[in-house]
């Protein structure tokens, strides 16, 4: 994993140098509230629950958005299915696809978005030795988050990352879909309390 993770940052640092004239596509943390009502409109017996988690998300997001960060070029929309890997070298990232997300934003909104789609791996795969990859693979990333120089963005990038897990959850692609969109919620909550 480290060796594959090590190519991630240097791809995403090498991406933040790229001159941009647009804007990334606004964070899914923006829109909180909407993923919130939706959800609990998903699952209405988890109501209070979903309550909780989300203010927990606010909270967490308050934390790393107190802080001032510096908006350099990002994906927009990173996940593995963005990625081309080496198949002689399955560290190596060999390119990156679907770049015309690509913007000036947050660097967290990159990283939470990875973090996330690789959980939502895990579930739609439940069970199985590919799930449990994913997982090991989704926390050697977010272990990394703190040691970000940017101020604040392990706050942003756990906010952001539970963000995108509730949208996760509103159509997991797994067999029992609402027992997925509840884990997806405690996962979402472990992020951020």
């Amino acid at each position: 994993h480290a060796a594959f993770l090590d190519q991630l940052e240097f791809l995403c640092t090498l991406l933040e140098a790229v001159p941009a004239v647009n804007t990334a596509r606004p964070s899914l943390y923006n829109r909180l509230d909407w993923y919130l009502e939706r959800l609990t409109d998903r699952l209405p017996e988890a109501a209070t629950r979903i309550v909780e988690v989300g203010a927990a998300i606010a909270g967490r997001g308050a934390e790393g958005y107190g802080y001032e960060f510096t908006p350099v070029t990002i994906h927009g929309d990173l996940h593995l299915g963005q990625l081309f890997i080496d198949p002689d070298t399955p560290s190596e990232i060999a390119g990156m696809l679907d770049i015309d997300t690509a913007g000036v934003g947050d660097p967290a909104d990159d990283a939470g978005a990875f973090y996330a789609h690789l959980v939502a791996l895990a579930e739609s795969t439940e069970a199985s030795a590919s799930s449990a990859a994913s997982i090991r693979l989704a926390n050697a990333w977010l272990s990394r988050w703190p040691r970000n120089r940017n101020a604040g963005f392990d706050a942003r990038a756990r906010a952001i990352a539970a963000t995108h897990l509730l949208g996760h959850a509103l159509q997991p692609k797994a067999e029992d879909q609402a027992a997925a969109s509840r884990r997806l919620l405690e996962r979402a909550n472990a992020l951020v309390e």
